[in-house]
């Protein structure tokens, strides 16, 4: 409950509920990378307004929905829709980036745990055939703690760190899907 009234203080809704991301710059182009000396159509978006938007979609439980709001004092159409498009390309591309990262943590789980099982079945084989024996019985063990430790990572990986990256998809996910407004105010 007191999170939820936090929110409130930070953010305003819109007609449907949805949290408001606000983003106050004096006109578009400070959007963009000042750096970049590229075309506006296909110039990088500004790192700091990136962080921006992610940092308070992070704020916003990923079950409410969330507009990004851009109040600009310039007006500029053109360059309203190269933002817009801007957004997008950019939102859509974090979110490829995250679900590489994804499948890479799922396939290096699977290849952790295939290795946990072949090191497991490997022990179980060569304990009763290396009883009584110092060197066997050190191989037999490491092979058992060797797979044990490869079962934990796989487990590891997929639980835990899969977790991050799975919210990190949904927050792009969810900004891929929200309303881009742009206000002009003197």
């Amino acid at each position: 409950m007191k999170n939820n009234e936090y929110l409130n203080k930070l953010y305003k809704k819109n007609e449907q509920g949805e949290f408001i991301i606000e983003v106050y710059i004096d006109k578009l182009l400070n959007a963009f990378n000042e750096w970049d000396s590229s075309y506006l159509e296909i110039r990088e978006l500004n790192s700091s307004l990136i962080y921006y938007i992610e940092r308070c979609s992070n704020d916003i439980p990923i079950s409410q929905s969330v507009e990004l709001r851009f109040i600009v004092s310039q007006e500029n159409k053109e360059q309203e829709e190269v933002l817009k498009e801007a957004l997008k390309t950019n939102f859509n591309y974090q979110l490829h980036l995250v679900k590489q990262k994804l499948q890479f943590l799922y396939k290096k789980s699977a290849k952790y745990f295939a290795i946990s099982i072949l090191f497991l079945m490997m022990a179980f084989t060569m304990k009763p055939l290396f009883q009584l024996n110092l060197a066997g019985d050190l191989v037999v063990e490491g092979l058992f703690i060797g797979g044990w430790v490869f079962l934990w990572q796989s487990i590891s990986l997929f639980s835990f760190e899969s977790l991050e990256v799975v919210h990190k998809k949904k927050i792009f996910e969810r900004l891929l899907n929200s309303g881009i407004i742009v206000e002009y105010r003197p």
